[in-house]
């Protein structure tokens, strides 16, 4: 089954599951378990909040689950260790309160997604439509908005570039020494990169949340313990695909999100997925000169260098709780 089909195919599940999972929490359960709620807040499995503040979100976890948790992060990280390249394009819903109908998804954008060994990465919506309302049948129509292009930014060893399609320009943000291994870290879609399960573990409280039954995925749930990362999402669902151990699909949740009250969220569907590129794809991209992580910008941009400073820009957080609205028809 292609990774394709396979995200298809739950797609309207993870829609649903975000609003039971927030609900579990309350009950200290995890969703679609009868299990008590996985939690990492021993100081041997996941070390203690970076924020003393921001206390573990579930109860302690069994031996068993602890155990198994373990086993599905090594696994993963050992994946993504012997990953040099990975591509692969993506669809995303997101849903914000009072900019569509309740259950609507507010915007749908679709774009690639680039990873290399060990720094370089890229996140490029090369689509991006917005609620205009709903046509003569009731239903819900998307449209661009010019001044709106999508999301594109790319990350290397050295530098952050970001790229504004509505101005034409590209803003370089130089990476000072001694924090040019730490941008994919911090930016947009972290679990998609180079895994490692020590420095997820300090710096989120993780559990698995698989529901019953389901026999080609896993689905792990984390929860940020440091405030400024929980300012951006209260927690992220990643799902991976049982065979291969990369993710396929991702939930995440925004700050104030209450199942009931605020439907805020953005929804990741990973298609088309490519490792680590064979000879052919190799070779095509030396004979056109085209690298595999591009940071050139069109020529009538502007560009912009300018040095980092505190962190990764917006564009390349994790979640975005307040993104522009779209004009209404």
């Amino acid at each position: 089954m292609t990774f394709a089909r396979i995200t298809a195919s739950i797609v309207a599940s993870l829609l649903g599951m975000a609003g039971s999972v927030a609900m579990a929490q309350t009950a200290g359960t995890p969703a679609g378990s009868s299990q008590p709620a996985n939690a990492n807040n021993s100081p041997v499995a996941n070390g203690q909040a970076s924020d003393p503040a921001i206390a573990a979100p579930f109860p302690p976890l069994d031996a068993n689950q602890q155990q198994r948790l373990d086993q599905l992060l090594s696994a993963w990280e050992q994946q993504t260790n012997s990953t040099q390249q990975l591509r692969c394009d993506f669809r995303r819903w997101q849903y914000r309160p009072g900019a569509a109908p309740t259950n609507v998804h507010y915007s749908y954008g679709s774009g690639e997604i680039r990873y290399a060994a060990p720094d370089g990465g890229l996140f490029h919506v090369t689509e991006l439509l917005f609620y205009s309302g709903q046509d003569a049948k009731g239903q819900p129509e998307y449209k661009p908005v010019p001044t709106q292009p999508g999301e594109h930014w790319v990350c290397t060893k050295n530098a952050i570039y970001e790229f504004d399609h509505a101005n034409k320009q590209c803003v370089k943000r130089e990476l000072p020494e001694g924090q040019q291994a730490l941008s994919l870290a911090d930016a947009s879609l972290p679990f998609l990169f180079k895994l490692n399960r020590e420095e997820l573990l300090r710096r989120f409280w993780v559990r698995e949340v698989t529901p019953p039954g389901n026999a080609n995925q896993f689905f792990i749930e984390a929860w940020p313990k440091e405030r400024e990362m929980a300012a951006n999402f209260r927690l992220v669902q990643v799902v991976l695909d049982r065979e291969q151990f990369l993710p396929i699909a991702l939930v995440v949740l925004n700050p104030n999100f209450d199942p009931v009250t605020n439907n805020s969220k953005d929804v990741y569907e990973l298609r088309d997925i490519k490792r680590n590129q064979n000879l052919n794809g190799w070779l095509k991209e030396k004979l056109l000169g085209r690298p595999f992580i591009p940071t050139d910008a069109p020529r009538d941009y502007k560009v912009v260098t300018v040095p980092v400073e505190g962190g990764p820009p917006s564009s390349m957080k994790l979640a975005n709780p307040d993104p522009q609205s779209a004009p209404r028809r």
